[in-house]
């Protein structure tokens, strides 16, 4: 197995482990972790490590770019979503600062799941200048 196949396959892992971490954390519902909290874009995120998982099982690396890709996409709409709700939010509860405070705002779950599927779409570009250049 080759460097970027093993580059691959941690990436596939952290980013299925990701889904499940901790995403946020407000005093109404507790912590959330992305699965449960996006929905639909929880289960594409699960296709996806999937799919990257198997693409680095089977030495296709130039494929990586297909999850990575998706993924990166899925989640920097997310955080640009959230963004923008946190910040409506903030300026509705301008006086009550007990209420702000006790937002944590985006907690390490959603770091990993973002840094590894851009680990995943840089492997992918990686490999497919290699097969040009080869």
């Amino acid at each position: 197995m080759n460097n970027k196949a093993i580059i691959g396959l941690i990436s596939s892992i952290v980013l299925f482990l990701g889904l499940f971490l901790p995403l946020q954390h407000n005093p109404f519902t507790g912590t959330q972790n992305y699965f449960t909290f996006s929905g639909l874009d929880g289960a594409l995120i699960l296709v996806c490590s999937i799919s990257a998982f198997v693409f680095a099982i089977s030495k296709k690396t130039k494929f990586l770019i297909i999850p990575g890709g998706i993924s990166t996409i899925i989640l920097f709409v997310f955080y640009v979503s959230w963004q923008s709700r946190f910040s409506i939010a903030s300026d509705l509860m301008k006086g009550d600062t007990y209420v702000l405070n006790q937002f944590s705002g985006l907690l390490y779950g959603f770091y990993f799941m973002f840094i590894s599927s851009l680990i995943l779409t840089i492997i992918g570009f990686i490999s497919l200048r290699d097969k040009k250049q080869g």
